[in-house]
């Protein structure tokens, strides 16, 4: 039987398909390694993606403001009194104006604190203590006597809407 094997092993043939199958397994385990790495990438950015997102829609749960009043301070300047009652600092992207029908178009809005010290990046902070400030909107002309609703729109996606008679 010795001599059986000595014969295979002579001839080269026995070792070359060994050879070829250790390297056809070598290829098939890395490969394999490739696809489990890639799939944890995937897996990753997947997991970051959502987690980012999901915060994003939590602290938009956790945007609260109310509307404490708003008055004309003059003909064409509008004072909307805000307060932040939430856990997130509440920024504001956008305010728009209507009454029942229409858009009501102005030149501009900002944020102040109740001293009229401009608020930066429009932002009633809920961390520290800058809860309250009022918009200012400087309307193109004087409001006529009726209803109408400012939407205060937040960087966070929220939007607010509140009502008010003039």
């Amino acid at each position: 039987m010795k001599p059986r094997v000595q014969n295979l092993l002579k001839s080269g043939r026995a070792v070359s398909a060994v050879i070829s199958n250790l390297i056809l397994i070598a290829a098939v385990i890395a490969v394999g390694f490739v696809v489990v790495v890639w799939a944890q990438n995937q897996s990753y950015n997947y997991n970051k993606q959502y987690s980012s997102a999901i915060a994003i829609d939590i602290n938009q749960l956790q945007e609260r403001i109310t509307l404490e009043t708003c008055y004309n301070s003059t003909p064409t300047t509008l004072n909307a009194y805000l307060i932040n009652y939430g856990k997130v600092n509440v920024t504001i992207f956008n305010v728009y104006l209507s009454n029942q029908t229409d858009l009501i178009p102005f030149n501009t809005f900002n944020l102040f604190t109740f001293q009229n010290q401009p608020v930066p990046s429009n932002t009633l902070n809920a961390t520290i203590g800058m809860r309250e400030g009022y918009v200012r909107i400087l309307l193109l002309k004087q409001l006529s006597s009726g209803t109408y609703s400012i939407h205060i729109i937040t960087a966070g996606g929220s939007a607010f809407v509140f009502t008010f008679y003039v």
